[in-house]
């Protein structure tokens, strides 16, 4: 990982740049389920699934500005991760986040899960979660959760960890 990488609070002037990153990170993802579902099923889904994805990742940053954050890189944004609160289960919950695809392998997601886990810590929370996709094109986001700290109920792609 760049010794030059830092986690920090997301702007509201970077939600397009998360966006945009989150598109192109999702791409492989879409790719494979238009593969495994075929065209007609996959259009009648997740025809517009950049526009729901950029909305999805907009509407949270904009209403809870707190809950996002960005990894930057020799001040470039190279990655994002948005997270809820469940003050009354006393969990966080890691939500939309990727890394650019050109920054993927550095170690930036799991620096990101960290900081995200160390939020809740400073909240008090007693447990995370991340939920994720089962299929192969998923495996370095898994991976990148079990590096910092979450561990895997495979039958249900939920990822938990006590804080």
């Amino acid at each position: 990982m760049s010794e030059a990488a830092m986690v920090r609070p997301g702007k509201s002037e970077e939600i397009a740049v998360a966006c945009a990153i989150a598109k192109l990170a999702w791409e492989p993802i879409y790719e494979y389920r238009r593969q495994k579902m075929g065209d007609v099923l996959f259009n009648h889904l997740f025809a517009d699934w950049r526009a729901g994805k950029a909305g999805e990742i907009s509407s949270l940053c904009e209403s809870r500005p707190e809950q996002f954050l960005v990894v930057e890189v020799e001040g470039e944004i190279k990655g994002f991760a948005t997270f809820l609160l469940d003050e009354e289960k006393s969990m966080g919950i890691i939500g939309n986040n990727a890394v650019h695809p050109d920054a993927q392998g550095q170690g930036l997601g799991k620096l990101l899960h960290q900081s995200v886990m160390d939020e809740f810590r400073r909240r008090g929370l007693k447990c995370a979660q991340v939920l994720t996709g089962l299929d192969p094109v998923h495996d370095a986001a898994r991976g990148s959760y079990l590096k910092a700290g979450f561990t895997c109920s495979f039958e249900y792609g939920i990822f938990h960890c006590e804080l």
